[in-house]
C-alpha cells in the first residue's frame, strides 16, 4: 500500500518524486496537506496526512515534507522535497474508514469523517513536527456513514461551523468549531438532505 508524490512543472506536467512512492499503514483512502510556515520561517513546515483502513480500526499515517533543514531533513532531502514519515509520537487514535479530512483556515486544527464508525474527529496539529493530539471531545457523532465534510468559512461569535454529509442516513450534520480551542460542539437535528448525499462544498 502506497502514497505517490509528484513534483508540478509550470506546464503542469507530473514528475515521481525520488523515494516515492511511500509506504502506508494499508489501504489509503484520504490525504490532507498542511503548511503550517507558511512564512517560510524555520520552526513549521509542510506535512501530509493519509487515512488509512487496517483490518480492524481506521489509522493516521503522518508525514513531512523536506522544505527545510532540520533534525529530520538535510540539505539533499530538501533538495529533493523527500517525504519523510512522522512516528514519534505514533499518531492518536481515529475511527474506521477515514475518508475525509481538513484543516481549519490557520492550518492549526485537523478534523477527519469516519464512513465505517459514524464520527467526526478533531486534533491540534504542532507546528514544528506535525504530530497531531486529540482535541476534547476528540470525536462526535454523525449521521450514519458520512462521506464527505466542509467547513463554512464565516465566523462569528459561535466560531466556525464544520459540516458532515451522511449518506447512509441521507441527511447532514452540523457543528460549531473554537476558533481558539477548536473544539467541536453539535448543533441542532441534523437537516434532511437528498438521497445517498455524497460531496458537499460551503463558502
Amino acid at each position: 500500500f502506497r502514497s505517490s508524490v509528484y513534483a508540478v512543472a509550470s506546464d503542469g506536467t507530473l514528475t515521481e518524486q525520488p523515494g516515492s512512492p511511500y509506504a502506508t499503514t494499508t489501504d489509503p483512502i484520504s490525504v490532507q496537506a498542511v503548511n503550517t510556515n507558511p512564512a517560510g520561517q524555520t520552526e513549521g513546515g509542510v506535512f501530509v496526512y493519509v487515512g488509512s483502513q487496517p483490518t480492524a480500526a481506521g489509522a493516521l499515517n503522518i508525514f513531512q515534507v523536506c522544505t527545510i533543514v532540520n533534525a529530520v531533513c538535510t540539505q539533499t532531502d530538501v533538495t529533493n522535497a523527500l517525504l519523510m514519515p512522522v512516528t514519534t509520537p505514533p499518531p492518536p487514535a481515529t475511527g474506521a474508514n477515514p475518508v475525509a479530512m481538513l484543516v481549519d483556515p490557520t492550518n492549526t486544527f485537523l478534523y477527519l469523517v469516519c464512513e465505517g464508525s459514524s464520527q467526526v474527529f478533531a486534533y491540534k496539529i504542532t507546528t514544528t513536527s506535525g504530530v497531531l493530539t486529540a482535541l476534547s471531545p476528540a470525536n462526535l457523532p454523525t449521521g450514519t456513514q458520512p462521506v464527505a465534510m466542509a467547513l463554512h468559512p464565516s465566523v462569528n461569535a459561535s466560531g466556525e461551523f464544520l459540516y458532515t454529509s451522511n449518506s447512509g442516513s441521507s441527511n447532514i450534520s452540523a457543528y460549531t468549531l473554537s476558533t481558539t480551542t477548536g473544539s467541536m460542539t453539535a448543533l441542532s437535528s441534523p437537516v434532511i438532505s437528498p438521497s445517498v448525499p455524497s460531496g458537499m462544498a460551503a463558502r
